[in-house]
């Protein structure tokens, strides 16, 4: 069973990572490295919208074979804003030094702390 949340304000969570207010953040948010929710929150509130994670932390199991993801270590997440393009997620993230970015055709955006950055081909025909 897939459980999406929605994070309010008076929400924190504790689980696995220390308690770390997620607001203006929603989904799967929970145990994220704490400087990549920080970087999160900027990019949330510079589009004033919720910034929705669709693929936070991972475990090798759901990860599909990709060992060196930075979804193990809880520093990268896969992100939509409501109206923003992934091209204007990957901009802004670029712009501000968020770190690494990528693109998975044309599905959520990829944002992570260190610098990596890698795009593949959205196939939806124009």
């Amino acid at each position: 069973m897939r459980v999406l949340a929605i994070v309010t304000l008076a929400l924190t969570v504790a689980w696995p990572a220390p308690a770390i207010p997620l607001a203006p953040l929603a989904g799967k948010a929970t145990g994220l490295n704490p400087l990549l929710v920080k970087r999160l929150r900027g990019m949330s509130a510079h589009f004033h919208k919720t910034v929705v994670v669709t693929s936070g932390c991972r475990s090798r199991r759901t990860n599909r074979g990709a060992k060196r993801s930075l979804h193990l270590q809880c520093k990268a997440a896969d992100v939509r804003l409501a109206g923003i393009s992934q091209r204007q997620i990957v901009a802004y993230w670029r712009r501000t030094g968020g770190g690494g970015t990528g693109t998975y055709g044309c599905s959520p955006a990829h944002v992570d702390i260190p610098t990596r950055t890698w795009h593949w081909p959205c196939k939806r025909r124009r």
